[in-house]
């Protein structure tokens, strides 16, 4: 949970909540590094001291964990772009999941409010490093993402989604509580998440789109890793076949 802290927020565990993950370079390898760990313990445990049900449990983490370590190769993190997760899709929900009734829930919105330009520059910087190595979405997705972020920026701030939580009355709490926690959550949208929204955007129009893949070349096989993805990506089907049938 420490690693997924919104996912932790959404199941109802809110000891991350003032956090977002990690998703700088550094991040994703102590998540690869936790990830492997996690796999090397299930695969100590042995199935027959199990009841039925959890040898099921137990198989199917070991499988998604040892499919999530195979399609590292892929480097999704370096090249890939979707209208359904991007900047724009994640922060702009962020609100409906980290719900605000109390000063220090508010507070805790705040600091993940810190981060996500950070964490927007982190997304900037491991797209660059993957041009570097010739991996780019393709033309159509690159469009479709940019023109969220283009939009985004031209819809006047205040109607932007992550100022909701500062249109909520909070009667129960102090004024000047109030007052400051609107304060800071417009200062930190109006001068760090919007000037970083704009660069990501800055970097779709300017660097990856001139160099995004024709739909010609949209498959896999159009980038330099191709062979060892398509690999791992067959290597989960197959798996899931063993486990489920053909069914």
């Amino acid at each position: 949970m420490r690693e997924s802290p919104l996912w932790a927020t959404r199941l109802g565990i809110h000891a991350f909540d003032d956090r977002l993950a990690d998703n700088s370079e550094e991040g994703v390898a102590r998540w690869r590094a936790f990830r492997r760990e996690v796999l090397e313990r299930a695969e100590r445990i042995d199935p027959e001291r199990l009841s039925p049900a959890d040898r099921v449990t137990l198989a199917l983490l070991t499988e998604e964990l040892e499919n999530g370590v195979a399609q590292e190769v892929c480097e999704e993190h370096l090249w890939s772009l979707s209208a359904r997760d991007n900047p724009v899709t994640e922060w702009n929900n962020l609100p409906e999941v980290h719900l605000v009734t109390t000063p220090a829930e508010g507070e805790a919105l705040l600091s993940r409010y810190g981060a996500i330009a950070g964490s927007i520059d982190n997304m900037v910087a491991n797209l660059r490093s993957g041009a570097k190595r010739g991996l780019y979405a393709t033309a159509e997705s690159t469009r479709r993402v940019l023109d969220m972020v283009d939009k985004q920026l031209a819809q006047p701030l205040d109607e932007w989604p992550l100022m909701q939580p500062a249109n909520v009355p909070h009667d129960d709490w102090d004024e000047p509580t109030l007052e400051e926690f609107r304060l800071q959550l417009r200062a930190t949208v109006e001068r760090s998440i919007q000037p970083a929204l704009r660069r990501y955007g800055d970097l779709l129009r300017n660097e990856l789109l001139p160099n995004a893949r024709a739909e010609a070349y949209s498959g896999l096989v159009a980038l330099p890793l191709c062979k060892a993805c398509y690999a791992a990506r067959v290597h989960r089907y197959l798996d899931a076949r063993s486990l489920w049938g053909d069914e």
